[in-house]
């Protein structure tokens, strides 16, 4: 087992607990990714009150970039 994947839990709840400083500062962020569990990590962030995320495949990119600065 690689280390980064033995990091990756405790990593990714300091994130967590980082980004839900700024919860109220966002109303929507996007996720451009071809990789599966990003983007169902990224639907976690639905669970956010007043933060709506969508994920897009990379192959539309500029989608996403309409879509968040609408």
């Amino acid at each position: 087992m690689c280390a980064y994947w033995f990091h990756f839990p405790q990593a990714f709840w300091e994130d967590l607990k980082a980004d839900a400083t700024y919860l109220g500062a966002f109303e929507k962020a996007v996720v451009v990714t071809d990789k599966d569990w990003i983007g169902w990590l990224a639907k976690v962030g639905n669970l956010f009150p007043g933060l709506e995320i969508k994920v897009f495949p990379f192959s539309e990119r500029e989608q996403a970039l309409q879509w968040i600065t609408q």
